[in-house]
């Protein structure tokens, strides 16, 4: 498998995004692998190789990039350190996340 890191472009910043993909020649179907509350961590980053190994172009982009929060574990100090300063944050509401596969 080839694993890189790339920073896309976007309007409010880069996005930081994981990529992974097999070696072999392609074409490879394209999975964009979204992460989710707890942030861009190691466990997703098993999950990306394990669709690359049965021939998925797989891409995890980091949906925190505009909080300059790279990792869930970064996410979790910087939410303690605004709870320290004495600023209160409301209960985060419940997301729903949809996957939804298309086989053609």
């Amino acid at each position: 498998m080839i694993e890189r890191q790339i920073d896309i472009p976007a309007k409010d910043g880069r996005i930081t995004t994981f990529i992974v993909h097999p070696e072999r020649d392609g074409p490879h179907p394209v999975l964009l692998f979204y992460m989710d509350a707890p942030g861009i961590r190691e466990e997703l980053r098993d999950m990306a190789r394990r669709f690359a190994t049965v021939g998925y172009y797989v891409m995890l982009p980091n949906l925190y990039y505009r909080a300059g929060v790279m990792e869930g574990k970064e996410r979790k100090k910087k939410e303690w350190r605004g709870r320290e300063k004495g600023k209160q944050r409301r209960p985060s509401s419940s997301k729903v996340n949809i996957i939804r596969v298309y086989r053609i």
